[in-house]
């Protein structure tokens, strides 16, 4: 069975593609489920995540590893460093920009999960 899965929830992490075209509903290996088609399931939404989301890299790598990914953050300036005004600005940047990954990675980790629990639970399904 091929049907869409559409992501309905409000985006408050960015734009991002919300279909996931072709997406295979899944069974368990009781109801003939097999290995493969659960990985290809992974890799086809890892796919689309990676690319058409904000923090998609990121979340790609939750799917592919099922590991939170590694977010460098940055290092504590000295008080010497502090005192000049574009190195202070330029670590608050960064400091944003991490501060922003890593929220951004647990909104769309939610959202990952809403777009595949819709395909893994009977109750949830839509027939094509």
């Amino acid at each position: 069975m091929t049907t869409e899965s559409t992501s309905t929830s409000a985006n408050t992490v960015g734009a991002r593609a919300a279909v996931v075209r072709n997406l295979k509903t899944l069974s368990v290996p009781e109801e003939g489920g097999m290995k493969k088609e659960y990985e290809d399931f992974l890799e086809k939404i890892q796919s689309h995540v990676t690319v058409g989301w904000d923090f998609g890299k990121d979340i790609g790598h939750l799917l592919k590893n099922m590991e939170d990914p590694v977010i460098p953050e940055p290092k504590d300036m000295t008080e010497d460093e502090e005192k000049v005004k574009w190195k202070k600005r330029l670590w608050d940047q960064v400091s944003r920009q991490v501060r922003n990954q890593m929220r951004g990675i647990g909104g769309e980790q939610r959202s990952v999960i809403r777009c595949c629990y819709g395909r893994c639970v009977k109750d949830n399904q839509v027939e094509a």
